[in-house]
């Protein structure tokens, strides 16, 4: 699916997600969500270490989701308040997310993986280093 996601297609796009969801398998779905679970945590510890200013999951299937965006993360930049937006998936999509999404910062994450190393990864996507 390559058109973007606009609020005028924003059902029948939703709806094809939904039927095609149907016939994949469990366990790749439970991977996504584990990967989504993973970064929240990351988040989570980041916003409490004061490493972004905030941050807010977008929702399974929302018209930010369908664009390809699972959250909004609010840092500072040069004394300024940035929203990113940010999609997790795993190493094997990205190349394809980021084709079909340039304007939203791309982390691969794996299930399970160390939170040291998701911070890592979600500060790089971020841009908070050079």
């Amino acid at each position: 699916m390559t058109a973007t996601v606009t609020e005028l297609n924003f059902l029948s796009v939703r709806n094809e997600i939904l039927r095609r969801r149907r016939h994949e398998p469990r366990a790749l779905r439970r991977c996504g969500i584990a990967r989504e679970v993973a970064a929240k945590r990351a988040l989570l510890i980041m916003k409490r270490e004061g490493t972004i200013t905030d941050f807010m999951p977008t929702g399974d299937l929302s018209l930010a989701d369908l664009q390809g965006i699972d959250f909004y993360v609010v840092v500072i930049e040069r004394g300024r308040r940035v929203v990113r937006r940010l999609s997790v998936t795993g190493s094997r999509w990205v190349a394809r997310t980021r084709r079909q999404h340039p304007e939203v910062s791309v982390v691969d994450l794996e299930p399970q993986e160390d939170i040291r190393r998701v911070k890592k990864k979600l500060i790089k996507a971020l841009t908070l280093i050079g």
